[in-house]
């Protein structure tokens, strides 16, 4: 919805999110992933969006599970989970969201390996407990990266692991992580079931794809 320099109007916006949580069994919650980098000018306009949604639908609040990536140096395209980076990435998320949505869930978008695992998760353990958020997530990560950060917190396991699992990439290790999930209890966020596009047919050609597309970073097109 704000990936593209040119943004989809609120108003579709609003219909669709409104109409996944109209549908609703009683007692349910609707997930919804955002990330403190889907947007242009700001990286933020994602969680903006959001923020006029549960502004207009304030007793929607309640119904959405909102999980949102963080801890990405989005101008250096590389991970940072010191503990400084993440501090400032959590509240820059609530900042956005101005109060509106309770952040459920954060995740680092990436694992970074310049620092240990279980590091980054006693630090946003401290953030659960000052109250910046309730639950932990990871993200394209591997089997044995979740292994050591659920061990760390009997109290604040990792709740969700989010992956891609299409055709394209459903080989041992996406296998593995979705097997440790399960031994573990883990939920799983799956995207992109259509390998980010490439299995639609569409894209024949690199040129296929726009300039501003995120998908020319990508090996496999």
């Amino acid at each position: 919805m704000t990936v593209m320099p040119t943004s989809v109007p609120d108003e579709l916006c609003f219909e669709s999110i409104k109409s996944g949580i109209d549908t609703l069994l009683d007692g349910a919650k609707m997930v919804l992933n955002s990330s403190e980098f889907y947007g242009h000018n700001p990286l933020t306009a994602n969680l903006k969006l959001l923020a006029r949604f549960f502004d207009k639908y304030p007793t929607h609040a309640d119904k959405v599970f909102l999980s949102v990536k963080g801890g990405f140096n989005w101008p250096n395209l590389r991970p940072d989970t010191s503990p400084e980076f993440l501090r400032r990435s959590v509240e820059n998320i609530n900042a956005a969201l101005h109060g509106t949505k309770r952040l459920d869930l954060f995740e680092c978008a990436r694992v970074d390996h310049d620092y240990e695992i279980e590091d980054t998760m006693r630090e946003l353990v401290k953030l659960i407990k000052e109250g910046k958020f309730d639950h932990i997530g990871m993200s394209e990560c591997k089997a044995e990266a979740i292994k050591r950060a659920h061990v760390v917190s009997a109290i604040y396991p990792v709740a969700l692991v989010e992956i891609e699992v299409s055709p394209w990439v459903y080989r041992k290790e996406g296998r593995d992580v979705i097997r440790t999930c399960k031994e573990l209890g883990i939920s799983i966020a799956a995207y992109s079931p259509l390998g980010q596009g490439m299995l639609t047919g569409k894209i024949t050609k690199f040129d296929d794809l726009e300039s501003f597309d995120y998908c020319r970073r990508f090996k496999r097109f």
